[in-house]
């Protein structure tokens, strides 16, 4: 399906995952908004897709998980699904810079 096969290359592109992760995680019957989360979170938490998925698996939303590792879901910008305007790129250097100031108060506040 060509939809699939864009959106699991923007996620590939934007995560620097592999599109068997995107795929499998689609197969679990998560939604294209659930794969952004998790692999937002993991990435932002440093934590491999196993342990989120335990967490989220326990019953917990995606917000309780993102505070079990120190954040909020709404501290990240995370860009659109669907690119329509052409600027995915700045949308994902955006969210680089929104993870990286992340870490580096998360790593202040230790």
């Amino acid at each position: 399906n060509k939809g699939t096969r864009k959106q699991v290359d923007k996620l590939t592109t934007e995560f620097g995952v592999s599109a068997k992760e995107v795929t499998d995680l689609r197969a679990r019957g998560m939604g294209w908004g659930e794969i952004r989360h998790a692999l937002a979170i993991s990435r932002a938490a440093g934590q491999p897709m196993t342990e989120v998925l335990k967490l989220r698996d326990s019953g917990m939303g995606w917000g309780k998980v993102a505070k079990h590792y120190g954040f909020k879901m709404g501290d990240m910008d995370r860009p659109q699904v669907l690119d329509t305007d052409g600027a995915g790129d700045d949308k994902r250097n955006h969210f680089h810079n929104c993870l990286v100031t992340l870490v580096k108060h998360m790593r202040h506040d230790l």
